[in-house]
Protein backbone atom coordinates (compact mmCIF):
# COMPACT_ATOMS: atom_id res chain seq x y z
CA UNK A 1 0.00 0.00 0.00
CA UNK A 2 1.49 3.38 -0.96
CA UNK A 3 1.93 5.80 2.08
CA UNK A 4 0.06 9.08 1.25
CA UNK A 5 -0.04 11.00 4.04
CA UNK A 6 3.93 11.92 3.77
CA UNK A 7 6.91 11.31 1.10
CA UNK A 8 9.34 9.58 2.55
CA UNK A 9 11.54 10.30 -0.16
CA UNK A 10 11.83 13.63 0.35
CA UNK A 11 12.34 13.30 3.70
CA UNK A 12 15.36 10.67 3.46
CA UNK A 13 16.77 12.98 1.03
CA UNK A 14 16.23 15.82 3.25
CA UNK A 15 18.46 14.33 6.15
CA UNK A 16 20.93 13.06 4.09
CA UNK A 17 19.05 9.28 4.07
CA UNK A 18 19.86 8.60 7.55
CA UNK A 19 17.40 6.03 9.21
CA UNK A 20 18.67 6.31 12.98
CA UNK A 21 17.67 9.82 12.36
CA UNK A 22 14.39 9.69 10.58
CA UNK A 23 14.05 7.17 13.54
CA UNK A 24 14.54 9.82 16.38
CA UNK A 25 13.10 12.57 14.19
CA UNK A 26 9.65 10.41 14.24
CA UNK A 27 10.26 9.60 18.48
CA UNK A 28 10.28 13.14 19.22
CA UNK A 29 7.04 13.90 17.37
CA UNK A 30 5.38 11.13 18.29
CA UNK A 31 6.05 12.16 21.75
CA UNK A 32 5.75 15.46 21.95
CA UNK A 33 2.49 16.03 19.48
CA UNK A 34 0.52 15.21 22.23
CA UNK A 35 1.71 18.36 24.39
CA UNK A 36 0.78 20.64 20.80
CA UNK A 37 -2.18 18.93 20.15
CA UNK A 38 -3.25 20.16 24.00
CA UNK A 39 -2.17 23.44 23.92
CA UNK A 40 -4.15 23.81 20.76
CA UNK A 41 -7.52 22.55 22.27
CA UNK A 42 -7.06 24.76 25.90
CA UNK A 43 -6.57 28.15 22.78
CA UNK A 44 -9.38 26.79 20.82
CA UNK A 45 -11.59 26.00 24.31
CA UNK A 46 -10.48 29.68 25.05
CA UNK A 47 -11.28 31.23 22.19
CA UNK A 48 -7.20 32.51 21.92
CA UNK A 49 -6.74 33.63 18.28
CA UNK A 50 -3.07 34.52 19.18
CA UNK A 51 -2.73 31.07 21.03
CA UNK A 52 -4.40 29.02 18.01
CA UNK A 53 -2.30 30.83 15.07
CA UNK A 54 0.97 30.04 17.80
CA UNK A 55 0.42 26.56 18.43
CA UNK A 56 -0.60 25.60 14.72
CA UNK A 57 2.04 27.67 13.76
CA UNK A 58 4.30 24.79 16.19
CA UNK A 59 2.24 21.77 14.45
CA UNK A 60 2.80 22.87 10.97
CA UNK A 61 6.88 23.39 11.65
CA UNK A 62 6.77 19.59 13.02
CA UNK A 63 4.69 17.81 10.25
CA UNK A 64 6.54 20.17 7.45
CA UNK A 65 9.76 17.84 8.70
CA UNK A 66 7.90 14.67 7.44
CA UNK A 67 6.90 16.35 4.05
CA UNK A 68 3.53 15.62 5.10
CA UNK A 69 1.69 18.42 2.42
CA UNK A 70 -1.65 18.26 3.32
CA UNK A 71 -1.37 17.65 7.04
CA UNK A 72 0.80 21.05 6.57
CA UNK A 73 -1.55 22.50 4.58
CA UNK A 74 -4.78 22.26 6.98
CA UNK A 75 -2.06 23.56 9.64
CA UNK A 76 -1.33 26.40 7.74
CA UNK A 77 -5.05 27.07 7.64
CA UNK A 78 -5.76 26.98 10.75
CA UNK A 79 -2.84 28.93 11.65
CA UNK A 80 -4.39 31.85 9.19
CA UNK A 81 -7.84 31.31 11.34
CA UNK A 82 -5.58 32.18 14.37
CA UNK A 83 -4.10 35.10 12.83
CA UNK A 84 -7.56 36.72 11.51
CA UNK A 85 -9.24 36.29 14.95
CA UNK A 86 -12.01 35.15 12.81
CA UNK A 87 -12.36 31.64 14.71
CA UNK A 88 -16.07 30.49 13.60
CA UNK A 89 -14.43 27.40 11.68
CA UNK A 90 -11.20 26.68 13.59
CA UNK A 91 -12.67 23.86 14.77
CA UNK A 92 -13.82 22.20 12.22
CA UNK A 93 -10.24 22.96 10.33
CA UNK A 94 -8.91 21.33 13.88
CA UNK A 95 -10.90 18.13 13.57
CA UNK A 96 -9.42 17.67 9.57
CA UNK A 97 -5.95 18.35 10.73
CA UNK A 98 -5.69 15.78 13.85
CA UNK A 99 -7.37 13.20 11.80
CA UNK A 100 -4.79 14.14 9.19
CA UNK A 101 -2.17 14.36 11.59
CA UNK A 102 -2.81 10.59 12.88
CA UNK A 103 -2.89 9.27 9.61
CA UNK A 104 0.87 10.71 9.22
CA UNK A 105 1.33 9.24 12.87
CA UNK A 106 0.22 5.81 11.72
CA UNK A 107 2.28 5.91 8.84
CA UNK A 108 5.24 6.57 10.70
CA UNK A 109 4.99 3.80 13.02
CA UNK A 110 4.61 1.60 10.45
CA UNK A 111 7.75 2.80 9.22
CA UNK A 112 9.39 0.40 12.92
Amino acid sequence: MENTSFDLAKVMANIGDDRELLDELIAIFVEDYPKQRERLHAALSAQDAEGINKSAHTIKGSVGVFAAEQAWQLAYELEKIGASGQLDCAQEKMSQMEAEIDNLIQSLLNLA
